[in-house]
């Protein structure tokens, strides 16, 4: 058997395509995409679903790939992983990636599963979606696997009224009503200007009695400074802005700036 390995993983702290790959796999993709969910299922684990977007940059990749002759996660001219699954427009916070030649799937899929680095990121539970490219050159086949924990699209204000609903949650666990919540556009504007300092907050919010700046990938995962101030009963209302911002890397992620006032 002739095949070359090598796999890269790239996870937050949270290259358009040249040609579109299917919604569903092409009959090579399809292959491996069940024998690597089948290896999933035997350790007991969850399929990944595959993902349209993930194929799209797998494909790209593999495409070089093939062009070059060369087997490698970054070919002259291409963007890192993380920015050619973002320009795809995927919303992800984890992201790896395979790649392999070999002479066929099956030998593809054995030297991936014999291979510590790629049976980790096939069988981790960092990830519930995949993409995969098998690209003919000659007689060998250059393959790709994008793996990501894909997130919902949130609009800002879905993420807004989860983070308001995880606040209260918070508060209920603490003993406390609920607080009132105002969509503020200025917190919103300081959101997406990168003014993130919540002492400026404070200076421009008449009245707050705290504030805090934070980003996020899941709405329901509240920093400390949101439990604090969701166990404190002198809180009674809060402005809140949001803006979807992903970093340089294109991992996604909100900006979320809160203000809390003790009436309302």
């Amino acid at each position: 058997m002739n095949r070359i390995l090598a796999a890269i993983v790239i996870q937050a702290a949270v290259l358009a395509a040249s040609g579109q790959s299917p919604k569903t796999p092409l009959p090579q993709e399809r292959q491996l995409f069940e024998l690597l969910n089948a290896a999933r299922e035997r350790d007991g684990l969850e399929k990944l679903d595959w993902n349209a977007n993930l194929a799209t940059a797998a494909r790209a990749h593999a495409e070089q790939m093939a062009r070059q002759g060369e087997l490698s996660h970054l070919l002259p001219g291409e963007l890192p992983l993380q920015q050619r699954v973002g320009s795809t427009g995927e919303r992800f916070d984890a992201v790896a990636e395979n790649v392999a030649v070999a002479d066929n799937i099956d030998d593809a899929h054995f030297g991936l599963m014999t291979s510590p680095g790629h049976r980790a990121n096939i069988l981790t539970t960092k990830y519930n979606a995949v993409g995969v490219a098998v690209v003919q050159a000659g007689k060998r086949v250059y393959v790709a696997q994008d793996f990501a924990r894909v997130l919902p699209a949130y609009s800002p204000e879905e993420f807004r009224e989860e983070v308001v609903a995880a606040f209260n949650r918070a508060r209920k666990a603490h003993g406390f009503g609920p607080v009132g919540s105002e969509p503020d556009r200025r917190l919103d504007d300081q959101a997406c200007a990168g003014k993130l300092e919540p002492e400026a907050v404070l200076l421009g919010t008449n009245g707050a009695m705290q504030a805090t700046v934070f980003s996020a990938t899941q709405p329901a995962n509240l920093p400390p400074p949101m439990e604090k101030a969701a166990a404190d009963p002198n809180v009674r209302r809060m402005n809140i802005g949001v803006c979807f911002r992903p970093d340089a890397d294109k991992f996604s992620r909100f900006w979320v700036v809160a203000a809390f006032f003790a009436s309302r």
